[in-house]
């Protein structure tokens, strides 16, 4: 089913999509596995989207934001926004905001997916 805000920017082959998700969409989280699993559809969906609309003059951008943020001075929602919408605007299909959340989001790519998950538990465990 196609929204149908989405089938008048298509119509009009013009528009942009912003989707916000979450860092812990890129790799498993035990302790909370539903919350991780569920911030992994956003980005998918984004990427799955774009290539979708390819071509319709509509362009979507997926940007990420870790919640595992105790003790972390933190940008603003306006700074993210701001920072998102300037990804969007170049073009950028997915963006992670930060370079300690792009480190992040990059971890499941180079180290074990057992030690992914072991790192994963112990910062969910400190939550507490």
């Amino acid at each position: 089913m196609v929204p149908c805000f989405l089938l008048g920017m298509v119509q009009r082959h013009n528009g942009k999509i912003l989707n916000f998700a979450s860092t812990a969409g890129f790799q498993p989280g035990p302790l909370t596995s539903v919350y991780y699993a569920s911030k992994a559809y956003i980005p998918h969906f984004s990427e799955a989207i774009a290539n979708e609309l390819a071509g319709t003059g509509v362009s979507v951008a997926a940007m990420q934001e870790s919640r595992l943020v105790k003790d972390r001075s933190l940008p603003t929602a306006t700074k993210v926004a701001r920072d998102a919408f300037r990804a969007m605007e170049a073009g950028e299909v997915v963006r992670v905001h930060g370079m300690v959340n792009y480190l992040v989001s990059l971890t499941p790519r180079f180290v074990p997916r057992s030690v992914v998950r072991k790192v994963a538990r112990f910062i969910q465990n400190r939550r507490g």
